[in-house]
């Protein structure tokens, strides 16, 4: 059975014990590029703790950044939750080469570096893939950067602990008297590097914690810090296009030597086709760049599908393909000038110049062949791939179906977008992507129905290799089955071959306990009602959110339905066996989605009930906004 650790609350339910076995360290296997995980390893006769107590010792460099402290004193926690015994954390000052010392080693210890057949590359392991092995009583957790060394450390106690994070507010784990070290070889690369998911699960900073535990980037919405103090955007965002391009350059016109002001913005966007906007973006660009640490930098233009429509755009269109086009461009010409300042003044940063491929820069810098396929319309258009600055893009398909995964080229709504991405996979290998997990045209009170569409697009996102993907919720703490919402997004991130009904399965019991039944039902036939909407709207993609907030796709009788489900699941929970903290655990999770029906039902009959019913309804209204800030207006 699991403990329930909460952010307030820890229960122990029922101890388990395991047995101990024997293994020895052998060749590390490596299971990159391959699904699925291992689900087990042999339990060695090695006993991490028991009674208590431990032998052990967790290792961290003694030059240690953030990173090692951090991830050591988690390790430490879980495990004294788990067992009773508590782990000391020391550093690596003054150890040598021991396999048979009792120790835990996190991140590039001295003891790491002495292991020659341990090996972690950058280039293999990406930013968060994490290596876990052991040699005789002595166990290393590493990866080639921060959330990697932080998911080695995670999976370890996924594989002895059954820890297991499933939401914010919903960490599992098993009790043990007695804990063996388990034979373990793990190497992995997650199938999506950076995954960040700025749903209601990581509204604030003090979530980024909780999104390391289920293997994704928690921060909020623009960009803000993730765990360990850095910006992965070094401090840009997609709507940061004036502390790039400022309003008006001024520069001495070299053909008459006399100084002139000029308006950057005269046609609603930045020129990107005149070298001294360029240029005035470029010093821009290099002292935010080392202002911060983050490993990318977004350029995006105006939040509009306005371009400019100068002279020299309009022909430099016809020479790259696209607006878009002009954009990588423009790229290209400020990253190589970064790169030779930083090698001129001796600095050593690294970055990716991530520019926004968005609204009327979407379309990739290709022109067609005579039998249909693609090719980059210039030379030009390979994206700059330098020592320390390469150029990437970052799509947003905003207007993609949701019925059908991208990718999926029988979908004709998706079938320009699957290739607009395949032809920018022809421009650069950093290929990022921004997607909206929320329903964003219509109230976050509404159901959000892209699941059927989920697992194929994140399947085609690891098939091009894709670096990061960020799912957008305006920052909105709560919306209808939000909490699965993001466990399932950071399951398939991490492992798109999970199928949805394991991943369905894993989290209704734990999450919702007694309940987990009913609201299973519930999600279920929110799906089922979309087919509804889909159909009055005719509509399965974006569209069909424009004005979702109408009783012709939220009848009264099925907002009472859900509601009747929701009331049996507060039954189910009652007349469980168990505990009353627990059952009062289980009951805010049902409440709150039963709130955001009852907020949808004053949203859209409010006016057409009677009074003693809409006196009860604005009791509801008031419930959702004081405890989870969410209101009608």
């Amino acid at each position: 059975m699991k403990r329930i650790f909460t952010l307030v609350i820890s229960l122990i339910m029922i101890t388990a014990t395991v047995l101990g076995g024997c293994g020895g360290g052998g060749e590390i296997p490596s299971n990159i590029g391959k699904n699925p995980e291992p689900t087990s390893f042999e339990k060695t006769s090695i006993v991490l703790a028991s009674g208590g107590n431990s032998d052990y010792k967790i290792v961290i460099p003694s030059n240690n950044v953030s990173v090692e402290q951090y991830i050591a004193e988690e390790l430490q926690y879980f495990i004294e939750q788990s067992t009773n015994a508590k782990l000391p954390i020391i550093t690596d000052a003054g150890l040598t080469h021991d396999n048979t010392q009792k120790y835990l080693s996190i991140g590039d210890t001295v003891l790491l570096k002495e292991q020659t057949d341990i090996v972690v590359d950058y280039e293999v392991q990406g930013a968060s893939g994490p290596l876990i092995y052991r040699k005789d009583n002595t166990v290393y957790m590493t990866g080639a950067d921060r959330y990697g060394i932080t998911n080695a450390v995670y999976k370890f106690l996924e594989y002895h602990i059954g820890f297991r994070a499933y939401a914010t507010d919903c960490v599992l784990f098993d009790y043990y008297d007695t804990l063996y070290l388990q034979d373990i070889s793990y190497n992995y690369v997650p199938s999506i590097q950076w995954l960040a998911l700025n749903e209601y699960e990581t509204y604030g900073t003090q979530y980024v914690e909780d999104a390391a535990r289920m293997f994704r980037i928690g921060y909020n919405n623009d960009g803000g810090y993730e765990l360990f103090g850095r910006k992965t955007f070094s401090n840009f965002w997609c709507h940061s296009c004036k502390q790039i391009f400022p309003d008006t350059i001024e520069y001495v016109d070299e053909s008459t030597g006399e100084t002139v002001v000029k308006d950057v913005y005269q046609y609603g966007q930045p020129c990107l086709s005149d070298m001294n906007v360029l240029k005035a973006a470029t010093q821009n660009l290099i002292k935010a760049l080392l202002a911060s640490d983050g490993p990318a930098l977004m350029v995006g233009m105006q939040d509009s599908n306005a371009t400019c429509v100068c002279e020299k755009c309009l022909e430099a269109v016809e020479e790259f393909g696209s607006q878009g086009g002009i954009m990588l461009n423009a790229l290209n010409i400020i990253a190589k000038d970064i790169e030779e300042n930083f090698k001129a003044n001796g600095v050593d940063r690294k970055a990716t110049l991530v520019g926004l491929v968005y609204n009327g820069y979407l379309g990739a810098p290709v022109k067609m062949n005579d039998d249909g396929t693609y090719r980059l319309a210039s030379d030009k258009m390979h994206a700059y791939d330098g020592d320390l600055i390469k150029v990437g893009a970052c799509i947003a398909p905003m207007h993609a179906c949701f019925s059908h995964p991208l990718g999926d080229e029988s979908c004709e709504n998706n079938l320009s977008y699957t290739q607009n991405i395949k032809n920018w996979r022809l421009a650069t290998d950093e290929l990022y992507f921004y997607l909206y997990g929320h329903n964003f045209s219509g109230f976050q009170t509404f159901f959000y129905n892209d699941w059927a569409s989920l697992n194929g697009t994140f399947e085609f996102f690891e098939s091009i290799n894709t670096k990061y993907v960020f799912v957008e919720s305006a920052g909105y703490q709560y919306s209808p089955m939000s909490s699965f919402r993001v466990y399932y997004k950071s399951r398939i991130g991490w492992n798109t071959k999970l199928s949805f009904e394991q991943i369905r399965d894993e989290f209704f019991p734990a999450y919702y306990g007694p309940a987990g039944e009913s609201l299973k039902t519930y999600f279920n036939q929110l799906l089922e009602h979309f087919e509804h909407i889909y159909k009055v709207s005719g509509k399965g993609h974006f569209g069909c959110y424009d004005s979702i907030g109408s009783p012709d796709f939220y009848p009264h009788a099925s907002l009472k339905a859900y509601e009747n489900l929701l009331n049996q699941a507060f039954i189910d929970i009652e007349q469980s066996n168990c505990t009353q903290k627990d059952k009062e655990i289980y009951k805010e999770r049902v409440q709150r989605e039963f709130l955001l029906i009852k907020v949808n039902e004053y949203r859209l009959f409010g006016d057409s009930i009677e009074k003693s019913e809409k006196e009860q309804l604005n009791y509801y209204v008031q419930q959702a906004k004081d405890l989870y800030g969410i209101s009608v207006g």
